[in-house]
């Protein structure tokens, strides 16, 4: 999986020359001719793996936060990968899967709110998204497979998103 990761990445390069970094701040990578991955499974660290709260009390999450301060206040939201559930985007309001995030520096938009369904996310028209996603700096897609990534970025509305067009998701894998 982490070489599958390292070989999107080296794509990524070698089509664009860089990334976009928080910012946005484009991060010129023509000079890269490879691209080498560490992968540790939480699982390495003990039998039980290690839990987002051990993570936090470690010191972990706020090291992150100090080793990347231009993540201070920028917007992000965490959306499930695709559009299946009645023609959708998911968004996670404000909880305990974003605490790290907020930990972190970044700050979720409140415009996802008023899509709240009593629980802990939001449910938002595909019609609607653009000014509810556009007051984001990043859209993290919790995304599981290249198919899901594909069918979102294909998606008009989607593609039309100010992350979309200034390179600003982030897109994960099932790993």
């Amino acid at each position: 999986e982490a070489s599958d990761q390292a070989h999107r990445l080296e794509t990524l390069i070698a089509t664009n020359g860089g990334l976009w970094l928080p910012g946005p701040t484009w991060l010129d990578l023509t000079h890269i001719r490879e691209i080498r991955t560490v992968a540790v499974m939480l699982d390495d660290f003990g039998p039980a793996g290690v839990a987002l709260d051990e993570l936090r009390s470690s010191g972990v999450i706020t090291a992150v936060a100090r080793m990347y301060p231009r993540f201070a206040g920028k917007k992000l939201l965490m959306l499930q990968g695709n559009t299946y559930w009645e023609n959708s985007v998911i968004a996670e309001l404000p909880n305990w899967r974003t605490d790290f995030l907020t930990q972190m520096g970044f700050a979720i938009p409140d415009g996802i709110a008023p899509f709240g369904r009593g629980d802990d996310r939001a449910f938002i028209p595909l019609d609607q998204i653009g000014p509810v996603l556009d007051e984001a700096d990043v859209l993290l897609w919790r995304t599981e497979s290249d198919a899901d990534i594909s069918a979102l970025i294909a998606d008009p509305n989607i593609a039309a998103l100010r992350a979309t067009q200034e390179k600003r998701n982030v897109f994960t894998s099932n790993e």
